[in-house]
C-alpha cells in the first residue's frame, strides 16, 4: 500500500466527522500542561491548531499532508508567520507595529516540519531508517537542519494503553548534532505521535510530552489527570 494510502486511512477519522483532537499532557520539573491539537478538513487543505505555553498556534497542510504555513500568536504583540512559497521559507515576526523582523530560507526540496507531531507519518509508516528536514526555531527565526533516524521497536503503556511504537532519535545535522538530541515514540500502526522527551538546549530541562487522548467529538481539552 502506498505512503498516501496509507495517510489517507490515518485520517479517515477525520473526513467522517468535522473535527478531531489529540490531547497531549508535558511534564517538566514536577508540573504538568496540557495542549489539545484539533485537526479540522477544509476544502484544499488541513487546518490544525492549538493553545499551549501561551502560544496560538495554528498549522496549514496540503491534501498529501505537507506543512505549508506555520503562525503563532503569543500574548497581544507577538505575532509569528512563515509560509512556503516554491522552494522558500518566507517569515515575518512582528513584536510590535514599529518591530518586524522579515527573513526568507531557499530549502531547495529539504522538508519542512514545524512541530514533531505533524509531517514525519510518511516516514514511519514507510521503509527508510533516517529521514532529513529543516525546521525554523521560534524564537530567534534560524533554520536548522534536522534528521531523525529510527531506532527499534518498543511497546509504550500510556494512559493504559498499549501502543507498539517506532523508537526515533531526532538530532541537529552535521557537527551541531551534539547540542542537541529529542526521542520519540511513533505508533506504528498509524505514524502518530505517542511520546516525546526532549530539552529546549543545554542546561535546561527535559520535557516529557505523552498522548492521552483521540476524541472526534468536543475539541475542548479535559482536565489533566
Amino acid at each position: 500500500m502506498c505512503i498516501i494510502a496509507i495517510l489517507a486511512l490515518l485520517f479517515t477519522t477525520v473526513l467522517e466527522c468535522a473535527e478531531k483532537k489529540m490531547l497531549y499532557t508535558s511534564e517538566s520539573k514536577g508540573s504538568k500542561t496540557q495542549h489539545c491539537w484539533v485537526l479540522d478538513q477544509q476544502k484544499t487543505m488541513w487546518h490544525i491548531s492549538t493553545q499551549k505555553q501561551g502560544r496560538d498556534i495554528a498549522m496549514h497542510f496540503s491534501p498529501d499532508f505537507l506543512l505549508l504555513e506555520y503562525q503563532e500568536q503569543q500574548g497581544s504583540n507577538r505575532k509569528l508567520h512563515i509560509a512556503k512559497r516554491g522552494n522558500k521559507l518566507e517569515i515575518i515576526c512582528s513584536e510590535t507595529e514599529k518591530n518586524t523582523t522579515k527573513k526568507s530560507y531557499d530549502i531547495k526540496n529539504k522538508p519542512w516540519i514545524q512541530e514533531f507531531a505533524f509531517g514525519l507519518e510518511a516516514f514511519i509508516l514507510g521503509d527508510k531508517t533516517s529521514y532529513h528536514f529543516c525546521i525554523v526555531h521560534p524564537k530567534d527565526l534560524s533554520l536548522h537542519d534536522m534528521v531523525i533516524t529510527k531506532e527499534s521497536v518498543e511497546d509504550k503503556i500510556i494512559a493504559n494503553i498499549t501502543y507498539q511504537t517506532c523508537k526515533t532519535k531526532i538530532h541537529l545535522s552535521g557537527w551541531k548534532k551534539k547540542f542537541w538530541k529529542g526521542e520519540a515514540w511513533f505508533d506504528q500502526k498509524t505514524g502518530a505521535l505517542v511520546q516525546y522527551k526532549a530539552n529546549e538546549g543545554p542546561g535546561t530541562s527535559e520535557t516529557c510530552t505523552s498522548l492521552q487522548q483521540m476524541d472526534q467529538s468536543d475539541p475542548r481539552p479535559v482536565a489533566v489527570p
